[in-house]
């Protein structure tokens, strides 16, 4: 029974270090407007970029030693579940299936007749994925470490699709685009910074946009609920998923 349950939890850390792997990938990264960024930002979001790139890759090997260090372990039982239930539990919040709170903004927006009477255009909303992808890639790439568009969180198998001006798409599930909720947990004003564009984008549209602030810890982003089939992708080496 002990070996059965020590084998069920290396395979379960095998899987979520897969999905860790998975997420700390490029994250449907749509092209990038020259308009938005000049070349000293893209400079230095790059540079964060690989910063985040070399944590990642670091926490990964971290995990993948200490999966060896269990397969080798003689000590006692209850220690042994317990180090690795810890080990489980820091990987589902990288991986984005556990949820997570703590100080954040939360990004509303919204038709406005007064944005539309300031010369908007509803018809522009039909790039309105494009936008809000754009806007989570740069709130990622601006120490957010955790974002949930609708209460849907966003994951590297997240998408964001358009189906048409009524109707918005957010990993499967048709939400109404008309009022729309981004939170992300994360560093405030670095967030604000990399956003700083945006408003102006989405008013565009005929569409407000509004910035709320959670200093007091309690900015919930909830788990990813959908099951990933790792189809196509598998982990490096002889262990199959």
């Amino acid at each position: 029974m002990e070996t059965k349950h020590k084998v069920s939890l290396f395979l379960v850390s095998i899987l979520l270090g897969s999905m860790l792997t998975v997420q700390f990938t490029t994250v449907h990264r749509p092209r990038i407007d020259n308009k938005v960024v000049d070349n000293v930002q893209m400079n230095a979001e790059l540079t964060q970029e690989k910063d985040r790139q070399k944590f990642y890759y670091s926490e990964i090997d971290r995990l993948e030693q200490q999966i060896k260090t269990y397969e080798n372990k003689q000590g006692n039982r209850e220690e042994l579940v317990k180090a690795m239930a810890e080990d489980l539990d820091k990987v589902k919040l990288l991986a984005g299936v556990k949820a997570v709170k703590g100080n954040g903004i939360i990004i509303t927006i919204e038709d406005s007749f007064d944005a539309v009477a300031a010369g908007g255009d509803p018809s522009k909303a039909a790039s309105l994925d494009y936008y809000l992808y754009q806007l989570i890639n740069y709130l990622n790439g601006n120490e957010a470490q955790a974002v949930a568009v609708e209460n849907h969180r966003i994951v590297s198998v997240s998408s964001i699709r358009s189906i048409s001006q009524n109707n918005l798409q957010v990993n499967a599930v048709m939400i109404d685009p008309r009022k729309i909720s981004i939170k992300a947990v994360g560093n405030i004003e670095q967030m604000k910074i990399g956003m700083n564009l945006f408003p102006q984008f989405f008013r565009e549209m005929g569409k407000d946009f509004k910035v709320t602030d959670v200093t007091n810890g309690s900015l919930i982003i909830p788990a990813y609920e959908s099951t990933v089939d790792f189809k196509y992708a598998q982990p490096e080496g002889d262990k199959k998923l």
